[in-house]
């Protein structure tokens, strides 16, 4: 889970047309009109979390104008701070047209790259389509658990529906970046959705599929150093660090040394940590008796919370937090900016895997145990 859902969100949301405009213009001039909307409305960088414009509407009218230096991700948001629409952004003319009360009917018409954009947003729509039936199901029978933890039975379902979609995205993805590989919008696709939690191999091979110019844009560079960061950690000294267990008292990742140690940092809120957590629970059961140990590192703020989630998921290794969320120093040591995440350090102390998930992680702790 990602610390910068609104951008994930913001693809989901909306839907798109586009009309081609080949009109040259200095700038860029953005045009709405939603019915219902009032007050006034904020031309945001979400990436940035800064406010670019602000504009009045009147009779659901607005209008932005201004000059980008580069086309880029903005959104727009209501006066009360909820997103009303999501554009990739360059100096062309631009109209955005819907209802207010619903999403779905936004509209967003004007340039190439909003064409592409918005065929990525049409990819995880059908996508979550297809999957929503499954979904409305699961969710069903959740509820007739009422209140109580849910059996493992349940949790392998919920696992197996969250690896089935996100593959199916990515696949989705990927041919959509393999067709579009010089557009700036595949760079686009590849950070928000190819970045931290994904094995370093598949992060390599997405990125290849970028054209040279691609992979210069803003969001090709930013991918880049990402990858650059994750790279760094393989076959390096894993860095120490103590925190407390539930119980207050400390423990460091050093004390692990001469053992085989998975580094998981999870939490209790992220729905994807633990519908991965059935998958951990069943390496840790086949390798604890070969040298193998699990720390865990919550990113939690509430202790009830955190403590909870360990009793509900069964998790019987060592599990620390400084109940600081995503300013965990643990996580900002090793630059956790989604999770799930994992590092594998072996006996020697040295990271020699990361972002090991499902059939991933049994399949490297079958090499090296």
């Amino acid at each position: 889970m990602k610390k910068f859902i609104v951008v994930l969100s913001s693809l989901i949301l909306l839907g798109f047309g586009c009309e081609k405009n080949d009109t040259p213009q200095d700038g860029y001039k953005l045009t709405g009109t939603i019915e219902g909307l009032t007050g006034e409305v904020y031309l945001v960088n979400p990436a940035m979390q800064k406010v670019i414009d602000t504009a009045v509407v009147k009779e659901g009218k607005f209008e932005f104008t201004g000059k980008m230096t580069e086309p880029d991700m903005l959104m727009i948001f209501n006066t009360q701070k909820q997103p009303v629409a999501s554009v990739y952004l360059e100096n062309t003319t631009i109209g955005i047209e819907g209802k207010a009360n619903d999403p779905n009917s936004i509209k967003v018409k004007g340039s190439k790259l909003s064409e592409e954009y918005g065929e990525v947003q049409a990819i995880i729509q059908k996508v979550n389509t297809e999957f929503k039936p499954i979904e409305e199901k699961l969710r069903a029978e959740q509820m007739t658990f009422q209140g109580q933890n849910p059996p493992a039975s349940f949790g392998v379902k919920v696992d197996s529906f969250q690896k089935a979609i996100n593959t199916r995205v990515e696949t989705e993805l990927q041919k959509f970046i393999k067709d579009h590989s010089s557009s700036p919008i595949a760079a686009l696709t590849v950070n928000n959705f190819f970045g931290q939690g994904h094995e370093l191999k598949v992060m390599e091979e997405t990125f290849a599929m970028l054209s040279k110019e691609a992979q210069e844009s803003k969001y090709g560079k930013n991918f880049a150093a990402m990858l650059d960061k994750e790279k760094k950690w393989m076959n390096t000294p894993a860095p120490d660090f103590t925190q407390n267990d539930e119980n207050g008292k400390p423990i460091s990742l050093s004390s692990y040394k001469g053992k085989w140690v998975l580094v998981d940092f999870w939490a209790s809120w992220c729905k994807p940590c633990r519908a991965e957590n059935p998958n951990v629970v069943k390496a840790y059961a086949k390798y604890k008796s070969k040298n193998f140990d699990i720390l865990g590192v919550s990113l939690d703020q509430q202790k009830d919370a955190w403590v909870q989630a360990i009793k509900a998921d069964n998790l019987p290794w060592k599990h620390v937090s400084d109940l600081q969320g995503w300013q965990s120093s643990a996580g900002r040591l090793y630059g956790v900016e989604s999770i799930p995440f994992n590092i594998l350090v072996n006996p020697e102390g040295v990271i020699v895997g990361k972002n090991l998930r499902g059939s991933a992680l049994e399949k490297k702790l079958s090499e090296v145990l």
